[in-house]
């Protein structure tokens, strides 16, 4: 109001999928997917052009799609989410209680009381294979979750963006080898 300017609140997801649609790798598309892979899965999705926001401005929540019956408990109050099996929280929770329970050799095995998720994708690309094992696994199940965004969705594009990216070709090859599959 101070700046007279028109100001918005919205989504972070659906931020990018906007940002993307008018300046980026989505210009000129009709039929976009925007997923954000970072502490938690957001899905911003175009479809003929607009930016699906859902009743309540929600939509696109990918990463609370139920895919472990009984599985960890999310922060959204469910069990066995997307978010629990394949997001940047998943792999630094899995990758301490691992580290902790079964002492498995890791250049991470010394950072187990302060482990960041960037640490986790140091080490992956630094060649750490108990690290790049577990970035391939979120990356398989973050395929599955999202083959089933490309069947709901029929998509031109599908961004990929989040900390979770800069694991490059170790996240990016994985997630396309399981929705291929």
């Amino acid at each position: 109001q101070k700046l007279n300017i028109k100001t918005m609140l919205k989504h972070d997801t659906q931020s990018a999928i906007i940002g993307e649609h008018h300046f980026g790798l989505a210009k000129n598309k009709e039929n976009v997917l925007v997923v954000n892979m970072d502490w938690g899965i957001g899905l911003g999705i175009l479809v003929n052009g607009q930016v699906v926001h859902g009743s309540s401005g929600f939509a696109g929540e990918l990463g609370h799609i139920q895919v472990v019956q009984d599985g960890e408990l999310c922060r959204c109050g469910k069990k066995g989410c997307l978010e629990t099996e394949a997001s940047g929280w998943a792999l630094t929770r899995k990758v301490a209680k691992i580290l902790l329970n079964e002492g498995k050799t890791s250049i991470l095995s010394s950072k187990k009381e302060n482990l960041k998720l960037e640490d986790i994708i140091d080490a992956a690309l630094k060649g750490d294979e108990f690290s790049i094992d577990l970035i391939f696994e979120i990356g398989r199940e973050l395929g599955k979750g999202l083959s089933i965004a490309i069947h709901m969705f029929n998509p031109e594009v599908i961004i990929i963006d989040g900390i979770l990216t800069n694991a490059g070709d170790l996240i990016v090859s994985t997630l396309t080898q399981a929705i291929n599959k």
